[in-house]
């Protein structure tokens, strides 16, 4: 293969999944081929979930061979919808060649085969069984207890080589509608690098005729808007066709049908379709152009919904599982067609946001975009964390904050040299990206259920509880012991690998972490991981223990092991669990524990809390200490010891008179010059 694109996404695609999987490079082989695949199934679905072509996915492997009563069956993940009317399949062939593969018609049919007889077998209630531990066992059982309520199935075809083929036929299961979707190095290349399939409505055509509208310019030329009152039906067929990737640019995804809101659209499309266009707000939808004649919309391009995907995919349910009469019902549409691309990052998010008039949107759905991040962004280009050796030069751990950027800042160096360099001093390996520092903060507070409900859904409580507490203060301090709390948890990850235990890694991982973490209330030397970019012999020791402890919690727990971690009570549960840990970890137990401050005062008391308890045997004075530190502090207080000051805790010395929030900051920086120095 000799497509330089698909050998750069071959190289990179490589190096991710050995980052993921949390093997040194020098190791990647067959022995840990499994964890590979997993890596990579991972790696894509975190991939597809960004771009809206896959929503909460989990891993989940099954393979069984084919019998006389049963076909043969495998898949890598899964996924139900809320309402359980959609499920999606995946499965995987994963080469892990350095060259692209070809993969052949005869092997993408197979493919398709196993994960549609593992889809058989869940239908025909096949060797289920309700004690059957397994992932591949629950996830039989639940889309069995959902096999009523399904309408459509799609199976997703993951693969790191270039299918040559797609001649298929998908056959559907009576009363079921099966898709086949394939994403293979060739097409994921384009989706890494944004280049996005646009969606074309042709309603002239393809959809039953044009759509009356009426056109309203913007005096400044800015923008278009078209309004149009779309049949029903033809929504569904578009939702039906395109499904999530209509959503692209919608900041919250369908609610599902549990919400007050659908479960009225559901009401109204049942009782009173006629009503439906006078009760319903509509939709507010965008692309780049448009085709009008005579009035009526008779094609759209980059049509894109980017508020009211609750309605759309409620009509949708609505028509194919309640097998609702949709014909009557008619749903205004706001279309808006911006007249500068380059200003559709900027405007789109905002139609969205003040659109909304129905449900809430947090402040969560844009928070990749907010100062926090952008904020750890610009710390992590540079800090340079110190060399783990002499022979070394320090190194950037990489936030990558917009997907892509990594890879980007790689190609803008100017020679091979200058590549090769930026490489070195920006490994793969130290690169993380949001739903990592969620995971990495998350499984630290003691919140590892969030981190086992999925990279996606752990980010957006994360940025939930950041806009509910308020956002962590940003500095130094805090990229340090973020950069810390990524080594334990990829450290914890290797440890878990080298254990030769059977799936439940990352749910095993998290909760060992949280309860070491809860162990030692956040004690846990932070300072000392980052300094010495590793962490101790007995923090491994203890970590074994706690790994091997949590997955034998899990796995012997009744139900769905991966379901269970995601409970508060079963995190609960485990925190009481006995797991005996050695005693020689907690040697290396800072004096203070690790939180992340809120405010500046927050992180004033933390900080000097920190440094004065080294300084509680300092006779200089005050005064001493201005002329050391190059600082100047309160007048009256020039005579009193350094150790006087330092046996107040913060509570006491914020009582002393004439010492406001200013003057604080100043004796914390001078304690700090001082303690460093020590």
């Amino acid at each position: 293969m000799s497509n330089p694109r698909l050998q750069q996404f071959s190289a990179s695609l490589i190096e991710e999944v050995i980052a993921k999987s949390g093997i040194d490079i020098d190791a990647a082989n067959d022995d840990n081929f499994n964890l590979r695949e997993e890596a990579f199934t991972e790696y894509i679905l975190e991939l597809l979930s960004e771009h809206n072509e896959a929503d909460g996915v989990e891993l989940a492997y099954y393979e069984a061979r084919g019998t006389r009563s049963a076909p043969a069956a495998k898949i890598n993940a899964w996924s139900l919808s809320g309402d359980g009317a959609t499920a999606d399949l995946f499965i995987v062939l994963y080469h892990g060649a350095n060259e692209v593969i070809d993969v052949g018609l005869p092997v993408t049919r197979n493919q398709f085969q196993l994960a549609r007889g593992f889809l058989a077998r869940a239908l025909n209630g096949h060797n289920i069984n309700t004690e059957d531990i397994s992932e591949g066992g629950q996830v039989m059982q639940r889309l069995s207890e959902a096999k009523d309520s399904l309408t459509t199935v799609r199976i997703f075809f993951l693969t790191d080589g270039v299918v040559r083929s797609l001649d298929l036929e998908e056959e559907s299961f009576p009363g079921l509608e099966v898709r086949y979707v394939v994403w293979d190095s060739d097409k994921l290349s384009r989706l890494k690098v944004g280049d996005r399939e646009v969606i074309e409505l042709d309603f002239a055509h393809d959809y039953d005729g044009a759509i009356p509208c009426l056109k309203n310019s913007d005096p400044t030329g800015e923008y278009q808007t078209f309004l149009a009152f779309f049949p029903a039906p033809v929504l569904a067929r578009i939702y039906g066709t395109h499904g999530q990737r209509l959503l692209e640019r919608n900041v919250r995804a369908f609610l599902q049908s549990k919400g007050k809101i659908n479960k009225g659209l559901q009401k109204t499309l049942k009782d009173e379709p006629h009503r439906f266009l006078a009760y319903n707000n509509g939709l507010c939808c965008t692309a780049s152009d448009v085709r009008v004649k005579n009035g009526e919309l008779e094609w759209v391009k980059d049509f894109q919904i980017v508020n009211g995907g609750q309605t759309t995919a409620s009509i949708y349910h609505a028509l194919k599982k309640e097998k609702v009469d949709i014909s009557q019902v008619v749903v205004q549409v706001k279309l808006t067609v911006l007249s500068d691309p380059s200003k559709i990052s900027e405007i789109v998010p905002l139609i969205s946001r003040y659109a909304n008039s129905q449900n809430k949107v947090n402040g969560a759905d844009f928070a990749a975009n907010g100062q926090f991040h952008q904020t750890l962004e610009q710390l992590s280009r540079s800090i340079c964390a110190p060399p783990v050796s002499g022979l070394q030069r320090g190194t950037y751990w990489y936030y990558e904050r917009a997907r892509g950027s990594y890879a980007d800042d790689k190609a803008r160096q100017s020679s091979p040299a200058l590549k090769r360099k930026w490489e070195l001093e920006n490994p793969t390996a130290q690169k993380f990206a949001k739903t990592d520092l969620a995971k990495y903060e998350h499984a630290w507070l003691g919140l590892p259920h969030f981190v086992c409900a999925g990279a996606e859904k752990n980010f957006n409580k994360f940025a939930m509880r950041m806009e509910e507490d308020g956002e962590p203060i940003v500095d130094l301090n805090y990229f340090k012991q973020l950069i810390a709390k990524a080594i334990l948890f990829r450290t914890t990850e290797k440890i878990f690998s080298s254990l030769n235990l059977v799936g439940l890694r990352a749910n095993s991982v998290a909760y060992a972490i949280g309860l070491l973490a809860h162990r030692s209330n956040l004690r846990i030397d932070l300072n000392r991981i980052w300094n010495d970019q590793r962490i101790s012999s007995p923090l491994v020791e203890a970590l074994k223990i706690a790994c091997i402890g949590a997955y034998e919690f899990i796995i012997n727990s009744q139900g769905d092991h991966k379901e269970n971690t995601k409970k508060s009570d079963f995190w609960q549960a485990f925190l009481s669990s006995d797991i005996n840990l050695p005693n020689e970890w907690e040697g290396d137990w800072a004096v203070t524990s690790f939180i992340a401050p809120n405010n500046e005062e927050d992180a004033l008391s933390a900080e000097w809390e920190k440094v004065r308890l080294l300084l509680l045997n300092d006779n200089r004075t005050i005064l001493a200490m201005e002329a050391y530190t190059n600082r100047e502090w309160v007048p009256k207080y020039r005579r009193a010891s350094v150790a006087t000051l330092a046996a107040h805790d913060w509570k006491s010395l914020k009582k002393k008179p004439g010492i406001g929030l200013k003057k604080l900051r100043t004796l914390v920086e001078m304690f700090a010059i001082a303690a460093a120095d020590l």
